[in-house]
């Protein structure tokens, strides 16, 4: 009896130590790209006065940016269903981390007619490729959480946007101290090798589901007592998946969903155009 006693407190703590490592990964892996978008917010203003832009190329840059990440949003984030979250991630990261150097190396190139072009194209492609981000983490975090309580563990998650925001800002005010604004590359050269070394864990450390290590969390358990479920309730494995338009039928998805909807519109309103016309 003592011996089983043992065994079961190995396995708790062995639990407990796998979930906390998959907490801080995707906490990590959102808060990064988060620092790429509070950095290009903080450098908005610069990159105008430094290059000379017509009023509202920036806004139309931060635009593109949204709009092919809302777009995105429909179609990447169903790869997180088809093939394996933790190369997915992986492998996204790192064309991320390919995007955000080239990023700060338009610093180097010369200025033409052309320069602003490319800053429209990165951008295209940075806010495709992140939309993949925030429901393929999602869904790791939630095959190692039950439901009950986890509204607690996703209210503490939910900060890592705040944390990224406030690393890149602070990122970007350390490159372009004393006024030093033509080194603003800089700083998305250094968010790169760090979305690059986020992949580079992923690859060895993400686990996406805990039964591959031999660990049963039943989703209709307690975050305090994830291996007990209530009786008479259908675990994850045994709930089919819904096709979009099923999804949109299930009562509460559209009223949440247009909800978001509002609280980004205000969100990126403040994040990416209001910096933009904002004097010192």
């Amino acid at each position: 009896m003592y011996g089983e006693e043992i065994i079961v407190e190995e396995d708790k703590r062995r639990r407990v130590a796998f979930q906390i490592m998959i907490f801080l990964l995707t906490y990590v892996n959102y808060g990064v790209l988060h620092a790429t978008r509070s950095s290009w917010s903080m450098a908005t203003k610069d990159l105008v006065d430094l290059y000379g832009w017509k009023p509202g190329v920036a806004s139309d840059m931060n635009a593109t940016f949204l709009l092919t990440y809302s777009v995105g949003g429909f179609f990447m984030s169903h790869l997180g269903d088809i093939y394996s979250k933790r190369k997915l991630i992986s492998t996204m990261y790192t064309i991320i981390a390919l995007i955000e150097v080239s990023l700060g190396c338009l610093q180097f190139v010369p200025v033409d007619e052309q320069h602003a072009a490319y800053f429209f194209v990165i951008k295209a492609l940075n806010g495709g490729l992140q939309s993949f981000a925030w429901a393929t983490n999602f869904g790791i975090l939630s095959n190692w959480f039950p439901k009950k309580g986890r509204g607690l563990l996703i209210g503490i998650w939910a900060t890592n946007p705040s944390v990224g925001d406030i690393f890149g800002q602070q990122l970007y005010l350390l490159f372009t101290a004393d006024g030093a604004i033509t080194h603003w590359g800089y700083t998305f050269i250094t968010l790169g090798v760090a979305v690059q070394v986020v992949a580079i864990l992923n690859w060895f450390l993400l686990i996406e589901y805990p039964a591959s290590k031999g660990i049963v969390i039943r989703e209709r358990a307690s975050i305090f007592n994830p291996t007990k479920a209530e009786k008479g309730v259908e675990d994850s494995e045994d709930i089919s998946n819904v096709k979009f338009g099923q999804a949109l039928c299930i009562p509460g998805v559209l009223a949440f969903s247009f909800n978001f909807f509002f609280i980004k519109f205000a969100y990126y309103g403040m994040y990416y155009w209001v910096p933009t016309y904002l004097q010192d």
